[in-house]
């Protein structure tokens, strides 16, 4: 948090839950999880991504530059800083992955795709995700181990990439997290869920 909104809480009466957390922070194990971004075409999803990142304390993303050159980082509300990410050309960062060992998963629906509650997740990861309206590009996908997606019960046929993401990387988290047991939330208040 920046020194003059610390100071507002401060004034405010709001003591922090997790003294030292920020100083202590960068020793914590990350999930052995690097998500892949391809074009997004919204780069407002930038931000939100880089936050669902941290939230899980993934080790990076890689994001695939717009065609367009765009970059919106709103809504990643402090975390750009404390979240390994970079710029780079998907098939590029797919090759990086599977050279360094992670096992590609695409998160598309596709006549491929099973159902993400339900897969057995390999680590170390590399989740690869796309557009909102494309998805993952088929070539890409193609060099996947597997393609999960989220069933939906409604009209809609599929979500905001930045909140399919999210829900994807918590099952994937929590089921890496039941046999790591290292492995917990950073603060007391997500301790407690557990």
């Amino acid at each position: 948090m920046e020194a003059g909104l610390e100071d507002a809480w401060k004034m405010a009466g709001h003591v922090p839950e997790d003294p030292g957390l920020r100083e202590t922070f960068e020793q914590l194990p990350r999930a052995p999880i690097r998500l892949l971004v391809g074009p997004l075409n919204k780069d407002i999803n930038q931000g939100g991504l880089l936050r669902i990142g941290e939230a899980f304390r993934i080790e990076r993303i890689d994001f695939n530059p717009e065609r367009d050159g765009a970059v919106d980082m709103s809504g990643h509300r402090g975390t750009k800083h404390r979240l390994n990410w970079r710029w780079i050309e998907l098939d590029q960062a797919l090759a990086e992955a599977i050279k360094d060992g992670y096992h590609p998963v695409a998160l598309s629906l596709t006549e491929r795709a099973v159902s993400f509650d339900r897969f057995d997740w390999p680590f170390p990861l590399a989740l690869v995700v796309g557009a909102e309206l494309d998805g993952v590009p088929v070539e890409i996908e193609a060099r996947c181990e597997a393609t999960v997606a989220i069933p939906l019960y409604g009209l809609v046929q599929s979500l905001n990439v930045a909140c399919a993401t999210g829900i994807v990387l918590q099952n994937a988290v929590s089921q890496y997290a039941r046999s790591h047991p290292d492995f917990t939330p950073a603060r007391r208040a997500s301790q407690r869920l557990l």
